[in-house]
């Protein structure tokens, strides 16, 4: 799936593929996971872009417990997996 984020004059600020995943990291569009597959924020958009992502992730996704990931970007990068409660942490308000 893809999480577009645009700020008031149409621009892209993020854009997020993920996939939701069960337990065991295999797809499953009923999975209490979600497997980020790429995340990008544009230069300038801030955290409030990344708040704005989870946020929409967390609507269409209400069962999800905790989301993996991979930062490519770094040398011997592993699987990185953050709780929903952490995930969420500032974005819950806006969620309920």
């Amino acid at each position: 799936m893809m999480t577009i984020i645009r700020d008031s004059h149409g621009q892209i600020t993020a854009a997020c593929e993920w996939l939701p995943v069960n337990a065991m990291g295999l797809p499953d569009n009923d999975g209490t996971h979600i497997w980020v597959e790429q995340l990008e924020v544009s230069r300038g958009a801030g955290r409030q872009a990344i708040r704005d992502v989870i946020c929409q992730i967390a609507m269409q996704m209400p069962q999800a417990v905790a989301a993996y990931w991979t930062r490519r970007s770094r040398p011997n990068a592993t699987v990185r997996e953050w709780t929903r409660a952490h995930l969420f942490r500032e974005v819950v308000e806006e969620v309920r």
